[in-house]
């Protein structure tokens, strides 16, 4: 075995950035010859999906109060998939002797004491960790729940600052979190690995005044603070509706929209969707508004592929390359997003061109496998060296 790859949950579907991020990535070693194995759990958004491949071991899904949650001595990210058997099923892969161990994901790093001290191991972060907890602990407003993030907050510090320092190699998927990570680790030597988009494309498109005057939200919102997002976010534009004809269409999963659906019964509901083209052709507008759990989104890149005009909340779409006022709008509160949006949602000529600009500049950041070179470099560097 060439590589152990310890991720959080199966890939397959994609239908996450996460997976499409992990999944990319794992890609880039295999086409360089490299034998993978992965370690993951199943996924509970989903239903059963066809045989799973010989090289996964899957675990069954781990269910935890919130309690159990919040008082467990792991932070909360780790506690979700770590435990006895994922610990059993790692000790078993190491008797096949990889030569290097990639943690994907900081749900993964649980394996950081299981693993030797002699064997590298190479951490692939999909955030600040740090940063993004912190921002959740400012959204609390009763007392309790601050101090249970504030003190899940912190466990979450002192594990990552313990997990980049031991590292033989970080990625990280956006320049401002590399610089981040460097800062806190005290090394220069983060890796920048963009996402390569493997998704589909639209290689052209026009939108007209005969385009339904449609807003499209996608993301997945089993989280409970991406659903307090959504919420507030459908406030804030149904509070400035003119007319009855603006629409909007929300899709994603992990999570049961009933209450939403009694909140918003003019918004048009969609869980996971096999095929999204028929969504996304209807849509002149997409939003992203994140004020926690905001940074780099595959989402976004989705849009922009889908050559859908973007409206984003400042901080929510971090490390795309884009600039902001020329390749999509962006706005400083959520009062101004929602104006925003019913102010550009006629301007045709001013979408066209969001869209065009947008679609031209992530091809050249996120067309090609350039941007994950120093990544597989990287792993192919120690896989030869032992």
């Amino acid at each position: 075995m060439d590589v152990l790859w310890l991720t959080g949950e199966y890939f397959e579907p994609q239908s996450q950035g996460m997976y499409q991020y992990s999944a990319a990535l794992a890609e880039s070693l295999t086409a360089r010859d490299l034998e993978l194995h992965f370690i993951g759990r199943e996924r509970t958004d989903l239903a059963a999906e066809a045989a799973v491949p010989s090289n996964w071991t899957l675990l069954p899904a781990k269910q935890r109060g919130d309690l159990r949650r919040v008082l467990s001595r792991w932070p909360t990210k780790i506690g979700d998939i770590w435990g006895k058997d994922y610990r059993q099923a790692v000790q078993d892969a190491l008797r096949h002797e990889p030569k290097v161990v990639v943690i994907d994901h900081m749900r993964a790093a649980g394996a950081l004491p299981t693993l030797p001290r002699e064997l590298p191991f190479v951490y692939v972060s999909h955030n600040d960790e740090y940063a993004v907890k912190r921002l959740a602990v400012k959204s609390k407003t009763r007392p309790h729940e601050t101090a249970a993030f504030a003190a899940d907050a912190m466990k979450h510090r002192v594990y990552e600052d313990w997990l980049i320092r031991r590292a033989a190699l970080v990625s990280a998927i956006t320049p401002e979190d590399a610089d981040a990570l460097g800062r806190r680790s005290g090394r220069r030597d983060v890796v920048y690995a963009p996402p390569r988009w493997r998704g589909p494309r639209v290689e052209e498109r026009t939108i007209t005044a005969s385009t339904p005057r449609e807003v499209l939200l996608m993301g997945s919102l089993g989280w409970e603070e991406k659903r307090r997002n959504l919420a507030e976010l459908l406030h804030a534009i149904a509070e400035r509706r003119d007319d009855d004809r603006l629409a909007i269409t929300v899709t994603g999963g992990g999570y049961s929209a009933g209450d939403l659906e009694t909140q918003f019964p003019e918004v048009e509901f969609h869980d996971y969707v096999d095929d999204l083209a028929t969504l996304k052709e209807r849509a002149r507008l997409g939003v992203i508004y994140e004020p926690v759990g905001g940074g780099f989104k595959m989402k976004a890149l989705d849009y922009v592929f889908s050559r859908i005009p973007l409206v984003v909340r400042r901080g929510s779409a971090v490390g795309l390359g884009l600039s902001p006022g020329t390749d999509y709008l962006e706005a400083d509160e959520l009062d101004e997003l929602a104006e925003l949006v019913h102010d550009v949602i006629d301007d045709i000529d001013r979408l066209n061109d969001l869209q065009l600009r947008a679609y031209a500049a992530a091809d050249d950041t996120f067309g090609g496998e350039g941007g994950q070179r120093d990544f597989v470099e990287g792993v192919l560097g120690f896989v030869a060296a032992r």
